[in-house]
């Protein structure tokens, strides 16, 4: 019995030790918020999250494609501020892309969800 005991209290050190490292964040996994992305064979993605874009501010490059993933629960929407673009309604799951073709700096919004902003920076 105390081998099981010290096992399982190992196990939780272990499972503790990575939990704090950052292992199992979803940080960990998010795009980066300071490296331009040069998305012309690959889109740059943006992370929807329940009242929060992942990252708020995304630097691309001219031609560069953006696609917006809902990885929460709630539905939200990527809507431009000056009605350059406008997804619709994301369920869980769902992406959606734009194509940005003139530099320039382009906030949005989730209609949904009041101060659920960000804003896509194009150099």
């Amino acid at each position: 019995m105390r081998k099981t005991t010290t096992g399982v209290l190992a196990l939780q050190v272990l499972l503790g030790g990575l939990l704090m490292t950052g292992c199992f964040s979803e940080r960990a996994t998010a795009p980066d918020d300071t490296t331009a992305c040069d998305g012309t064979t690959t889109p740059c993605a943006v992370a929807v999250r329940d009242n929060s874009f992942a990252p708020e501010t995304r630097t691309i490059t001219v031609g560069s494609t953006v696609r917006w993933t809902n990885e929460g629960a709630s539905p939200h929407t990527s809507t431009a501020l000056a009605d350059e673009w406008d997804s619709g309604n994301l369920n869980a799951g769902q992406s959606f892309e734009h194509t940005f073709e003139a530099a320039g700096s382009f906030d949005y919004e989730c209609i949904y969800h009041d101060g659920m902003t960000g804003t896509i920076v194009v150099e």
